[in-house]
């Protein structure tokens, strides 16, 4: 905190590292540096404990590998078992399913943060940032780090975060779908076979 500044929103990711006792602990520890959510504190299945932490602490106790279908979603809500969710697109199985768990946790009054899979491609990139369109502002936005994580991106458009984080809907001005173009060439390289259905080429990863 004393190197962040005052101003700067520090969070906590365990990745389902922590039993209730420890992660109690831990908030306890962490709560003089006024830490603003702890991400998947506990395993994925532990709901009850969740249930008991989001309870107990001030700050967000948010969920991401306890959250992958609409069922989840809906039963977390109404438990309230957490509150606040992290939305992955492509663990939520695409757009749709990404905006009906938004929908839920809105309903519900929880905080949403739109999550992003490490190496997600330019693709994904596009998808996130009409998601993040969608609504009201979001208290976190991850993602659009192609440009550091990745050796080769699959679209012709760098839809790599710009200074201070900032993204914009231009690359798919007049364009259909996501808007943007894949590169059809490097696509097939990452393949293993390529067959031909109905005049279009389907991928096999």
């Amino acid at each position: 905190r004393r190197i962040m500044g005052d101003e700067v929103t520090i969070r906590v990711d365990a990745n389902c590292a922590w039993n209730l006792d420890s992660a109690l602990r831990a908030c306890e520890a962490f709560s003089q540096y006024r830490v603003a959510s702890y991400e998947q504190p506990l395993p994925a299945d532990d709901w009850e404990g969740l249930r008991r932490l989001t309870a107990a602490v001030e700050a967000d106790i948010m969920v991401d590998e306890s959250l992958c279908t609409i069922s989840q979603a809906k039963e977390l809500a109404a438990g309230k078992i957490c509150s606040a969710f992290n939305i992955r697109i492509s663990k939520a199985g695409g757009l749709l399913p990404a905006i009906e768990m938004l929908n839920i946790a809105r309903r519900a009054g929880l905080k949403v943060q739109m999550g992003a899979q490490v190496g997600e491609t330019g693709i994904l990139s596009a998808a996130g940032r009409y998601f993040a369109c969608l609504s009201e502002p979001l208290i976190n936005y991850e993602g659009a780090a192609n440009f550091f994580l990745l050796k080769q991106d699959l679209t012709s458009e760098n839809l790599n975060c710009g200074l201070g984080g900032f993204g914009d809907l231009s690359f798919g001005r007049n364009k259909f779908g996501l808007g943007v173009t894949v590169k059809e060439a490097r696509l097939l390289s990452f393949t293993q076979s390529a067959t031909a259905v109905g005049g279009d080429v389907q991928e096999h990863l």
